[in-house]
């Protein structure tokens, strides 16, 4: 699925209305959507 993924550490960022979402460490990301073919 992600083979140039090696682990890392990632925060989790809770939100107000009680939902959150995941945030690797780090400053750069390269993200691709394959639902949308988004680049």
């Amino acid at each position: 699925m992600m083979p140039e993924y090696e682990g890392g550490f990632w925060h989790f960022i809770r939100l107000p209305d009680g939902g959150g979402y995941m945030m690797p460490d780090g400053d750069r990301f390269h993200m691709v959507n394959g639902a949308n073919w988004f680049d």
